[in-house]
């Protein structure tokens, strides 16, 4: 028998978190941790152990997360350079006043 969670590694430093969920949901997060229990002979993982597994399968089965993640890891182009012309300094001419003549 296989299922979607495989045996759930302890390796990595957590960071807590808290929300509330529905009663039926803990519920059927119970019920599948006994089943990960009979399947995987043995004790049932924590529920926040195999929650966070379920998360991350579900995230990395997701084609439309992982397209997210790769656009967002592609550094964006390069701004092209274009070059600009420095203003023209703006020469006026005054008018010969009848002065000067």
């Amino acid at each position: 028998m296989s299922m979607k969670i495989p045996v759930i590694p302890n390796t990595e430093k957590t960071v807590k978190q808290s929300f509330n969920l529905k009663a039926s949901t803990v519920a059927k997060l119970q019920q599948y941790q006994d089943c990960y229990a009979a399947v995987h002979g043995g004790k049932a993982p924590q529920l926040t152990a195999m929650v966070e597994l379920m998360l991350l399968t579900l995230m990395s089965e997701d084609k439309e997360f992982q397209r997210f993640l790769r656009d967002a890891a592609t550094p964006p182009a390069a701004p092209t350079r274009e070059r600009v012309e420095p203003p023209r300094a703006m020469v006026t001419s005054s008018p010969a006043s009848a002065d000067s003549m």
